[in-house]
């Protein structure tokens, strides 16, 4: 297995006090890369796998992603007066992700089953990395963002407003299809018992490839 680092930690209700812990990486078929502990094996030798947060993405509801776009004019005929930008962000595996996770564990051990995602006490506030241009402006414009979600699946909010010249240079970004994958939305989370840093991520780019599905989302 690719990727294995062995890691002493206290872990209190994943394994016992000093166990050795392993971390393991897996690759999903979409590109996924999920890593993982295992705790110790119970009396019928099945061990717990839980999986570090990993899968940042647009939330999706009712298959529609929970994202907008809007440049707002006086009229028709005026030019952009500005615009605003909001958008739910989440993490971790959907349903479809952990049954190929599972059989991914299966595949490697047996014993080996999924028992979710690992715990998680803090979560530093959205961060936006990269030194391009849009990644400034959204920087500059970020109105509102809520905090970070512990738990897999939960969402957070983050909103934009935009003056005239920053809703501009979106609209020729978006229009152009600028390659922004180095702009990267990231959050960073405390696992317990570890004091480290995990990050998760997305880029620019990978939410308007998604938020395009849905011409409404953009206008």
């Amino acid at each position: 297995m690719k990727n294995l680092v062995r890691i002493i930690a206290f872990v209190m209700g994943i394994a016992s006090a000093n166990a050795q812990i392993e971390y393991e990486q897996l690759k999903l078929k979409d590109g996924t890369k999920v890593a993982f502990m295992v705790g110790e094996a119970d009396e019928n030798g099945s061990q717990a796998c839980f999986y570090l947060p990993a899968n940042m993405r647009i939330s999706v509801k009712n298959n529609l992603p929970e994202f907008s776009f809007l440049s707002y004019r006086q009229d028709s005929l005026s030019p952009v007066q500005g615009g605003i930008m909001h958008l739910l962000l989440t993490w971790g595996l959907d349903e479809q992700q952990e049954a190929e996770f599972q059989r991914l564990l299966t595949q490697k051990d047996s014993t080996l089953q999924l028992a979710g995602a690992y715990p998680i006490v803090s979560a530093a506030g959205l961060m936006i990395s990269s030194n391009h241009p849009v990644a400034k402006i959204l920087r500059e414009s970020m109105s509102g963002s809520g905090q970070v979600p512990l738990l897999p699946n939960d969402r957070m909010a983050a909103s934009f407003r935009f003056n005239a010249e920053q809703a501009n240079r979106m609209i020729e970004a978006i229009e152009n299809n600028e390659n922004l994958e180095e702009v990267r939305f990231r959050f960073n989370f405390e696992p317990k018992g570890f004091n480290l840093v995990w990050k998760t991520e997305i880029s620019l780019g990978q939410i308007l490839s998604t938020a395009k599905k849905c011409p409404p989302c953009i206008r």
